[in-house]
């Protein structure tokens, strides 16, 4: 989990914040699923308010995926907003990563 804490790195104070919200949703999605007693001793953090607000998220992603099946035209929808989402995703991650785009590094070792 240590390794989340360097993804908000020299981001300032948010990336402090991202950092600690990494490691405390991807620890508390961990202990959840391997119960007490080996999330001790792997040493994982043990935050019960970011437990609650996984169990939470889980409650309301259930409710939601179960009116999405009986409700016509929300597959639909859901599919526009999740493929927006990712365009946004994609255009944060390259102007943090600046990938090669153009295959030319592939090419070159071909």
């Amino acid at each position: 989990m240590k390794s989340h804490a360097g993804i908000g790195e020299g981001r300032g104070a948010l990336g402090k914040v991202l950092a600690h919200v990494s490691v405390a949703g991807h620890g508390a999605i961990s202990r959840l699923l391997l119960g007490k007693t080996n999330a001790d001793f792997l040493e994982l953090p043990d935050d019960p308010i970011a437990q609650a607000a996984v169990v939470a998220v889980a409650g309301v992603n259930f409710a939601a995926e179960t009116v999405r099946r009986v409700v016509p035209g929300a597959t639909a929808l859901q599919e526009l907003i999740g493929a927006a989402g990712r365009r946004h995703y994609l255009r944060q991650v390259t102007k943090v990563f600046r990938p090669d785009t153009t295959y030319g590094r592939h090419m070159k070792a071909a």
